[in-house]
């Protein structure tokens, strides 16, 4: 087969690739920071050093503006390494009564992806949303992803969007949910993934051109 027809089949292949393959999944998550950071193009991590009260709103040191809606009374929580219990450490508290209930976050800049050292969080409690995959919304059970089937527990967790976002939301379907953050890291951009196709393409026309 000469290169040209080799390079002709690679394209039509390529076309029927971008037309026929179905839409990317919404959101992936990772429980793995090694696996989340081999997928984004460079992070910052915020390490919470800095001590910050309970208020309805707070700003911390990587510029993530953190509010608690519709406001935060004396059992709602939203403060970093205000406490012995939890330092160097966000803490929240989100629930359906005597809570704020749900606490959002506005990003410093467009996200593709996070990850976060997350713990406490209750059997069927902490819930994730956003708009990883705009202009459709997104609802993750960290609980689940985690694999925590009773009690309380935590680990690692992350994700990248199928899109940018600008904001998420820390929310719940418990009466109260009490969660703390560390080591969170902000991507900007993820790694694509090249296709098969692409790559058989790109070894034909090596091969051609080591022929010439």
């Amino acid at each position: 087969m000469s290169c040209m027809r080799l390079f002709q089949g690679w394209s039509l292949v390529m076309l029927s690739v971008f037309l026929l393959a179905p839409a990317a999944s919404a959101v992936t998550i990772y429980t793995d920071r090694t696996q989340w950071e081999s997928a984004v193009a460079g992070f910052v991590t915020e390490t919470f050093d800095t001590t910050i009260g309970d208020a309805t709103s707070i700003t911390l040191d990587n510029g993530i503006v953190s509010t608690a809606y519709p406001g935060l009374n004396r059992n709602g929580l939203n403060n970093v390494d205000s406490n012995s219990k939890f330092p160097g450490k966000y803490v929240g508290r989100v629930g359906i009564t005597n809570h704020p209930q749900y606490i959002e976050w506005i990003l410093p800049a467009e996200t593709i992806g996070f990850f976060a050292d997350v713990g406490d969080v209750n059997t069927g409690g902490l819930i994730l949303a956003g708009y990883f995959d705009d202009p459709l919304y997104n609802s993750i059970d960290i609980d689940e992803a985690l694999g925590i089937t009773s009690g309380y527990g935590g680990g690692g967790f992350g994700i990248v969007g199928d899109s940018t976002f600008g904001s998420l939301r820390w929310d719940t379907g418990n009466e109260s949910e009490l969660f703390h953050i560390d080591n969170l890291s902000l991507a900007s951009m993820a790694i694509p993934e090249p296709s098969a196709a692409l790559v058989f393409g790109l070894g034909a026309l090596l091969v051609c051109s080591r022929k010439r």
